[in-house]
């Protein structure tokens, strides 16, 4: 259980009747982070008539629920950003980025995939059309019942800091 920056709170095991949850990892201040809010925005309306949850948490002890809440009025981001005070869900998941995605099957809670949106930000650099789409061919995979093909890519982002 998690509250998102507006203090809403939101259960995972609530989300046992969705086809897919993905949770993005968000940093304030993170710059691939920030540019890929349009591409996040638009994956989570392409899946959401598909029955697909997107949420983003917030591990970073640095930033406030204020600070969340300020940057998702400024980027205009509609995803819930869930807080992870106690940094749990970051560890369990194993994450080490921000911009790392996770496709979960909420019947198993397995990970399905992990890495990136798609191949458009790196560090030092950005293309102007992602060439590789890696979490919308990871969703089409699991709404049609297949197995993901890739399920691990490196995601770049902010390191997130673990205590």
């Amino acid at each position: 259980t998690l509250k998102d920056a507006n203090g809403k709170t939101h259960e995972l095991y609530k989300l046992t009747d969705k086809a897919a949850i993905v949770l993005a990892m968000q940093g304030v201040g993170c710059p691939i982070v920030l540019k890929m809010t349009p591409d996040i925005k638009a994956v989570a309306a392409k899946y959401a008539a598909k029955n697909v949850e997107f949420l983003m948490v917030n591990s970073n002890p640095q930033d406030t629920p204020e600070m969340i809440a300020a940057e998702a009025k400024d980027f205009e981001q509609t995803i819930p950003i869930l807080k992870d005070a106690d940094q749990k869900v970051g560890k369990q998941l194993g994450a080490k980025r921000t911009a790392e995605m996770y496709v979960i099957q909420p019947k198993t809670w397995q990970v399905l995939y992990h890495g990136p949106i798609d191949d458009r930000l790196s560090y030092g650099q950005e293309k102007a059309v992602a060439t590789k789409h890696y979490l919308s061919n990871a969703l089409d995979e699991v709404l049609a019942g297949k197995p993901v093909t890739e399920e691990w890519t490196q995601a770049n982002g902010c390191l997130i800091n673990f205590s």
